[in-house]
């Protein structure tokens, strides 16, 4: 991604939303720093190389989003960028209400301090 167009919701310091990372034989977790419509930020401990494809889920059991997605950005003591692929309808319907709600989050937290 040459720059950053969707508009992103940083959560480092707003709710926990977990990811379950899988990349062949490989599965950790982490939790969403940023996401947007086109990619997610995890913090986790584990790194994958940039290119790599791995599966996602990101959100609680039926409350998840669930996608493939590429390594984008690797973050030393952070941890991993990825740009979603190939989403299905149904998971994209979910990440937007997702988007939306912390669209509608961000902006009480604005105005009520």
């Amino acid at each position: 991604m040459s720059g950053r167009r969707a508009k992103r919701f940083d959560l480092a310091l707003a709710q926990v939303i977990p990811v379950a990372v899988e990349a062949g034989a490989r599965r950790f977790l982490g939790v969403v720093m940023d996401i947007s419509s086109t990619g997610v930020l995890v913090r986790c401990d584990d790194l994958l190389p940039a290119g790599a494809i791995a599966q996602l889920a990101i959100g609680k059991d039926r409350e998840s989003v669930r996608t493939l997605a590429v390594v984008r950005r690797v973050v030393p003591g952070m941890g991993l960028g990825f740009e979603f692929r190939n989403m299905s309808i149904t998971n994209r319907d979910f990440l937007n209400r997702l988007l939306r709600h912390l669209s509608h989050e961000s902006i009480v937290r604005g105005s009520g301090g």
